[in-house]
């Protein structure tokens, strides 16, 4: 890892600082799992708390290319996401209706989902309120026949500023996270809220997710305290903030009823507490741990560490294993997703995961494979 002091604009808050700027050979790989041509190369705002990548032609451009061949879910040929170790079990886009539940109180109403994929949450939010008229928006139009085939749904692809309509809901499922201006874009979700409107965002959890500075297309990294900052001061407050998904941010907000912004000066804010050296070394001897065995080893997930740590071994290994039974049987870049029955007593599984989640899953598995964790 290398850094060197540079001088930086917050791409969230416009502070103009100068900090140092973290660079590392580690590999990254896109949000659907891919291998991307991106180098990290990533600082942290001291005024707002927010860490973010650096933004110029090629990341803009990188960017471009991974949402143009976008696939959502393709190691499960587009079936919803399973969650495990989590504080509960099951489909994604269902647990997140789930938690959101006991805040929808009327039968009817306006719903826009901004980046709704194929329409996982669009299908169970409509599935318990079949009288909601229902929006799907996205940068480009491959699902829009998949979208507007879903009862009382319309497709939207264009600027969401040319959208005329008001909503009681706007959710963004792992949206912000991808948006090279966050401000500025929640901001203009204003004039797109009903009096009492609500959002509901949901983001990676830089302190919980240590793999999420290596997703390539992800400019910004939240903390809690970062995002809560973001909100606050453009005029909103928290209703309800929780873990929804293991790892994940999940806020609900509403314009707050106070007369101006907050301004949070950079004197008042706690110190930081995230680090990104320790990070980026953690990730670094992780990486060097795992390719002492890669040849006879077994990657336990296919999802984004996962994809990460086989792109880092040169996809110098013997399979994929995996919980997700969408999963199974399936070819993910090269290499074979098989079930956990496949394994065998003595085989050498690297789980690419935090030390507590490996922890957790070596308890769950038992003790008769070999592992490789951080």
């Amino acid at each position: 890892m290398k850094h060197n002091i540079v001088e930086n604009k917050c791409h969230s808050c416009e502070y103009l600082f100068e900090s140092p700027k973290y660079q590392s050979e580690l590999k990254l790989v896109t949000s659907d799992c891919k291998e991307s041509k991106l180098k990290l190369d990533i600082f942290q705002c001291p005024q707002c708390g927010l860490v973010q990548k650096k933004i110029d032609e090629f990341f803009l451009e990188e960017s471009k290319r991974i949402y143009d061949e976008y696939e959502v879910y393709h190691q499960a040929d587009g079936k919803d996401q399973k969650i495990y170790l989590s504080n509960n079990d099951g489909d994604r886009s269902q647990l997140i209706y789930q938690s959101l539940e006991n805040n929808i109180f009327s039968d009817e109403g306006d719903l826009l989902e901004i980046g709704c994929g194929n329409g996982k949450f669009l299908q169970n939010f409509q599935k318990s309120n079949s009288y909601w008229n229902l929006w799907g928006s996205e940068l480009n139009d491959s699902n829009e026949e998949l979208i507007n085939g879903l009862p009382n749904t319309t497709f939207y692809s264009g600027d969401l500023e040319d959208l005329d309509k008001k909503f009681d809901f706007i959710v963004m499922i792992h949206v912000l996270e991808h948006i090279i201006n966050p401000r500025d874009f929640i901001n203009n979700l204003k004039s797109k809220l009903k009096e009492k409107g609500k959002i509901f965002i949901q983001v990676p959890n830089l302190e919980a997710s240590f793999f999420d500075i290596l997703i390539a297309d992800h400019c910004s990294h939240f903390t809690f305290d970062s995002i809560k900052i973001m909100f606050e001061e453009e005029g909103f407050e928290i209703i309800s903030s929780e873990e929804v998904i293991n790892k994940e941010i999940s806020l609900l907000v509403q314009l707050s009823k106070r007369d101006s912004k907050i301004d949070i000066k950079k004197d008042n804010l706690n110190p930081l507490t995230f680090k990104i050296g320790e990070r980026i070394n953690w990730l670094e001897k992780f990486k060097d741990k795992a390719k002492s065995n890669s040849e006879e080893s077994i990657i336990f997930g296919s999802s984004i560490s996962a994809t990460w740590m086989a792109s880092e071994l040169n996809y110098n290994f013997r399979f994929y294993v995996d919980e997700d039974e969408n999963k199974i049987n399936k070819i993910h870049e090269g290499k074979h997703i098989k079930s956990i029955e496949a394994l065998k007593s003595g085989d050498i599984l690297i789980l690419p995961f935090s030390s507590k989640t490996a922890e957790r899953l070596m308890a769950k598995l038992g003790n008769k494979f070999n592992y490789i964790s951080s």
